[in-house]
């Protein structure tokens, strides 16, 4: 699996350290250390916290109201 930064949500965490010795993660973009999260196929929705709605929400789905 991919690791994701849990800070920035972005895709890039590295392992940092020696070779025979990687101490720690760290993410290239917002420098953030330890802060992995591993992607899943059932990530929740940023809007409304949902498995599946793929970001078409724009929120209004929390609430339970469709346009």
């Amino acid at each position: 699996m991919t690791m994701i930064c849990g800070n920035c949500g972005r895709y890039g965490i590295r392992w940092m350290g020696p070779f025979n010795k990687l101490t720690h993660t760290e993410c290239p973009h917002c420098g953030g250390q330890n802060c992995q999260r591993e992607e899943s196929q059932e990530d929740a929705c940023r809007e409304c916290g949902a498995i599946g709605c793929n970001g078409e929400c724009y929120g209004d789905d929390l609430m339970g109201f469709s346009s």
